[in-house]
């Protein structure tokens, strides 16, 4: 009896690790890179609403936006203002840079891959 206990146990622990092993990066505003996966990365606003991804590959965050690249497709660019909670995004990238300069951020800004150490940018 007491090895079916100590198996349960052990089966619940496993479960409860296995449950956790999202990672969250905490951006501007309430919003969150989610790492669902290795290849699984979204982003997430304040309601914890996934708003973008499966598939981030490249990020930029500065002041209340965060733009940057879902599946490093044509049509994969988007922008996010984490005040007025908006999302543009399946942007070209002609569309996108257009985008960034009304937003105040240059248009030949670097993205990078989303990390479970990405920084926002305040220079």
């Amino acid at each position: 009896m007491m090895k079916i206990r100590l198996a349960i146990w052990f089966l619940v622990i496993a479960s409860l690790v296995g449950c956790s092993s999202n990672y969250i990066v905490e951006l501007q505003n309430g919003y969150k890179i989610w790492f669902m996966s290795a290849t699984k990365v979204y982003i997430g606003n304040h309601e914890d609403s996934l708003v973008v991804g499966p598939n981030v590959e490249g990020l930029y965050a500065k002041d209340h936006y965060i733009v940057g690249i879902v599946d490093n497709s044509d049509v994969g660019y988007f922008v996010i203002d984490t005040v007025k909670n908006t999302v543009k995004k399946n942007l070209s990238k002609k569309i996108w840079k257009t985008e960034l300069l009304a937003i105040g951020l240059s248009k030949d800004i670097s993205l990078v891959p989303p990390t479970t150490n990405f920084k926002i940018h305040h220079d």
